[in-house]
Formats: structure tokens, C-alpha cells, sequence
């Protein structure tokens, strides 16, 4: 019964009133569940997620505890940091990209006026310190010997390269012979070695030209000889 002006409860809404009042509750309650009003940001709900049409800006931290799949490009322009395994197509990575991937180094050793004895001794040294973070090292040792023999005999002297590492056996080449005549007779010889080692850690590689004869080859000044070599490091 609606109410009659001047009696109790004339005041208070009728039944219609509160059955119009719920159905326009109602219907926004509706109107507000369909306008989306992230839709103007390019977001829409999905079945189980969200979808971002449009660009997104996180001024704070993300934790993605998930799988992220980023099919277009990505694109850092701060730090990164990536605490597990980083797996990389091969040849993604060109060496351009890449912090000193090789170092190069050389050196040399000279040597004049000395005796060859009749038992290895090194005539000269090339020393190529180790660079931190480089663990591998391709040597190349290339010596070179000349020795003049003022003895009344003759005699067979002998060239060789070795290669010694900070850690663990030397790398040595063929030990080449070369003749010579008594009474000024000379003779020359060039050996070579060419050796990697990778477990590399700090210290020198040491270059040596090693030289002796069957008998003993007295000095003179006009023998000679000269160890060079190049280095080529790798992480």
C-alpha cells in the first residue's frame, strides 16, 4: 500500500520504489562489468589471463616466476643480470660483440758467442706472461741456430723449441741435425713447434731454443742464435 500524505508512514518508499531502486543497482552493476575500463589502456581479460595490446611501463619491480616468452625483440638499456644457464643459437654472438675475446702476444731471445755442449742447454728464451681471464694459448715457437766449429774435428750439432707451461710437462719439437766440418766449418738449423693448451690460469709460457752437439763445439762469435714466438689467447 503506498503511502497517504499526512499519515504515519507516508514517508517511506513503496515496494515499486525499492524494486526500481535494486533493478538500476542491477543494471549498473552490469553496465560497469561490460565497459572494461581498462580497455582504453589496450588491455582485455581473457580466459585465465590478460592481454596487453597496447605498451606497458613498470617503474617497479617484476617477478616473472613463469615461463616469459618474448617472440618480438627485447630491448635492455640497463643492467642485466642472468643467474642460470644462458643458451645461445650458435653464431648469434659475433666476436665484434664480445670483450677482448682474443689477446695476441709475442717476445724474443738472442744469443751470441756461446759454446754447444755436448747434452741440451737453452741458448735462448722467449717469456709471454699468461693474461688474466684467458685460459687457452696457441704457441708458435720458430728458432733459428748458426754455429761455427773451430775445433780440429768434426761434428753434428742439434736444434730444438721447447714450449713450458706454468703447470705440467714441456712441449718440445723434433730435434733437427745439421753437420759440421772441422776447422771453421759452420752449419745451421731451424726448428719450429707449434702447440695448444687449454686450463690456462696466470704465469708465463716459456719459448726456449735448446742446442747441443755429439762432442762439444768450442765458443765463438760468430755463433748465433734467436727463439721468437706468438701467443694467440682465448677465454
Amino acid at each position: 500500500m503506498a503511502g497517504q500524505p499526512g499519515l504515519p508512514g507516508s514517508q517511506f518508499p513503496g515496494e515499486d520504489a525499492q524494486v526500481r531502486e535494486q533493478r538500476a543497482l542491477k543494471q549498473q552493476v552490469q553496465q560497469l562489468a561490460a565497459a572494461n575500463p581498462l580497455g582504453a589502456a589496450g588491455i582485455r581479460a581473457i580466459d585465465g589471463g590478460i592481454v596487453v595490446e597496447g605498451s606497458m611501463d613498470v617503474q617497479g619491480a617484476e617477478t616473472v616466476s613463469g615461463t616469459l616468452d618474448v617472440s618480438g625483440n627485447a630491448e635492455f638499456t640497463g643492467n642485466v643480470r642472468i643467474g642460470g644457464t644462458l643458451e645461445l643459437p650458435n653464431g648469434s654472438v659475433s666476436n665484434a660483440a664480445l670483450v677482448s675475446p682474443l689477446f695476441t702476444s709475442s717476445g724474443y731471445g738472442d744469443a751470441y758467442g756461446f759454446a754447444v755442449p755436448a747434452g741440451e742447454t737453452t741458448v735462448a728464451t722467449a717469456t709471454i706472461p699468461i693474461p688474466d681471464g684467458y685460459t687457452k694459448a696457441t704457441v708458435t715457437g720458430i728458432g733459428a741456430i748458426y754455429v761455427y766449429n773451430s775445433a780440429t774435428t768434426g761434428n753434428y750439432g742439434y736444434g730444438r723449441v721447447y714450449v713450458d707451461w706454468p703447470s705440467g710437462p714441456s712441449n718440445f719439437g723434433a730435434k733437427i741435425p745439421f753437420a759440421l766440418g772441422p776447422n771453421g766449418g759452420s752449419g745451421n738449423s731451424s726448428p719450429n713447434r707449434l702447440v695448444e693448451k687449454s686450463g690456462l690460469s696466470g704465469g708465463n709460457i716459456s719459448v726456449r731454443l735448446v742446442a747441443d752437439s755429439d762432442s762439444g763445439v768450442p765458443a765463438h762469435a760468430a755463433t748465433q742464435a734467436t727463439i721468437n714466438a706468438l701467443v694467440v689467447f682465448t677465454r
